[in-house]
């Protein structure tokens, strides 16, 4: 199957997409395809019949958009124009991101996505892929004959060590970095012990981890190995260290885990 990706990064920075590089990674994994459409000024400048007309060269079978609730508008826009205007109707289309969530039935229902990926989707995405007629997945909401079909949350990935290396290859990854000073942003942990009012991140607890139907508080807090930290810097100094100047660390609280980050500044300094 072929995959495209659509990114939408106008109006800032270059940037990468975490969220986009698992599920590509995960997707190759599996066999598939993957391309991503970076929508940015110095990328693909967001012109409707531009993107479209690059979509139909491709010829994807499915489109995977994430948006949040800002870009929202315009990824609808998009969306419509390849199901209406340039006849594209034989590809799948996918919502993720904050604005996948954030709608009621009636508003989903009008709508030209076939499927709404509504919370972490290392299990989910691959399910979908290996058969696109499925409406059973659990964390993904289907449009069906004038329903949506919310599934439940199902499993979660606890093992963070059992998902492949974010895929750095999907993006123009010299490019951005050149454009960022040299910056690259990694994470190794998810989460944060703390429920600050004004922080997203304590809302996606609450609608993701909390509750009879969340996954679960003890599952919230979880990181990745430093042997597998340290293996995924190796691998991107090796492929791009002549563009890489500086590693930030993206995570919300990375000291909560005080071994494991001790650990990691040891094993960072020796290797």
């Amino acid at each position: 199957m072929k995959i495209a990706f659509v990114f939408p990064n106008s109006g800032s920075g270059l940037a990468f997409h975490p969220g986009i590089q698992i599920l590509s990674a995960i997707a190759k994994q599996h066999g598939h395809e993957t391309k991503l459409f970076h929508i940015h000024d110095k990328m693909i400048p967001w012109d409707n019949k531009r993107i479209v007309e690059k979509l139909v060269s491709y010829k994807p079978d499915m489109i995977a958009f994430t948006s949040t609730e800002f870009e929202f508008d315009k990824i609808k826009e998009l969306a419509f124009a390849i199901q209406q205007e340039w006849n594209l109707v034989d590809a799948y289309l996918l919502l993720g991101g904050k604005a996948a969530i954030s709608h009621k039935d009636d508003q989903l229902l009008e709508l030209p996505f076939n499927a709404y990926s509504v919370r972490e989707g290392e299990k989910s995405f691959p399910e979908l892929l290996d058969d696109i007629k499925r409406t059973d997945i659990k964390g993904m909401w289907f449009a069906v004959d004038h329903v949506i079909i919310r599934n439940p949350l199902g499993e979660i990935v606890t093992d963070l060590d059992s998902i492949p290396f974010m895929d750095f290859d999907l993006f123009d990854t010299p490019k951005i970095l050149d454009e960022r000073g040299g910056w690259l942003s990694v994470q190794f942990t998810r989460g944060c012990p703390f429920a600050c009012t004004y922080c997203y991140v304590t809302t996606d607890r609450k609608l993701q981890f909390e509750g009879e139907e969340g996954y679960g508080v003890k599952n919230y807090l979880r990181k990745y190995s430093v042997e597998y930290a340290m293996q995924f810097l190796e691998q991107l100094c090796e492929k791009y260290g002549n563009h890489i100047k500086f590693i930030n660390m993206d995570d919300e609280l990375p000291t909560m885990h005080k071994k494991w980050f001790i650990d990691f500044c040891n094993a960072y300094k020796i290797r």
